[in-house]
């Protein structure tokens, strides 16, 4: 009973930690364009 929803949370988890890996990436750039136009 337990493993699907372990299952569930795993891919909650990812989908959050995915998320957060594109914010970075967009901020990342967005610092990169700032420092270029310097």
């Amino acid at each position: 009973v337990m493993i699907p929803n372990l299952i569930e949370t795993v891919k909650y988890i990812t989908d959050k930690l995915e998320e957060l890996e594109r914010e970075n990436i967009v901020r990342l750039l967005k610092v990169k364009d700032i420092i270029s136009e310097h």
